[in-house]
């Protein structure tokens, strides 16, 4: 016998949950979206060089707002990504996530489809310790892997020279790409400065 109005019922229920409270889950991923969207270029921008990372600041007013908000961006430079290994991006930017009013620094590492989702990003820094990093998402032929700039991963950043990215393909072999920290401590300090 098919399941007609009982399933409905549950699935509705289901999705009720996931959405709620409004905005639940679409807000925090919007502020995926967001924070992995390419800068390109903004005509009065704040360019910052620290060594080997990249902070840019702009201001920007929304339609429906008076007031300027300042955006920022942090990321290594020169962009060591450019499509190397699938690997697109990683961009920083502070948000406030709607179970906290808190500012955050999420990170957004962007890779294109077609690699082996369930084994995730291996993130590690001058060797040591792996720190595995779970994909959020896929759309438009990009893949984003959100992660937390706190604790330990923060601490092996600042205090690391080089960090290398492992993601896994199909054909069970894996795609690094590597790029330098120098600069990091002080670059994300001003970021965060700037942000507040």
């Amino acid at each position: 016998m098919p399941c007609r109005q009982p399933c409905f019922v549950i699935l509705f229920l289901a999705l009720l949950l996931i959405l709620w409270p409004a905005g639940g889950v679409l807000r925090a991923g919007s502020l995926l979206i967001e924070a992995a969207q390419p800068q390109g270029s903004m005509p009065d921008a704040d360019v910052r060089v620290f060594k080997d990372w990249r902070v840019v600041c702009a201001d920007r007013r929304p339609q429906d707002d008076a007031h300027a908000i300042r955006a920022c961006t942090i990321r290594p430079y020169p962009d060591p990504f450019t499509e190397r290994g699938g690997v697109i991006s990683l961009v920083g930017r502070v948000v406030t996530t709607p179970t906290s009013r808190e500012p955050l620094t999420l990170f957004v590492l962007k890779t294109r489809q077609g690699f082996l989702i369930p084994n995730g990003v291996e993130l590690r820094i001058d060797q040591k310790k792996t720190h595995l990093l779970a994909y959020h998402s896929c759309d438009r032929g990009a893949c984003t892997v959100p992660f937390a700039m706190t604790g330990a991963l923060r601490e092996a950043f600042e205090k690391g020279g080089q960090a290398q990215i492992s993601v896994s393909t199909k054909q069970a072999s894996k795609t690094h790409v590597t790029f330098s920290l120098l600069g990091f401590s002080a670059a994300i300090k001003a970021f965060e400065d700037s942000t507040r």
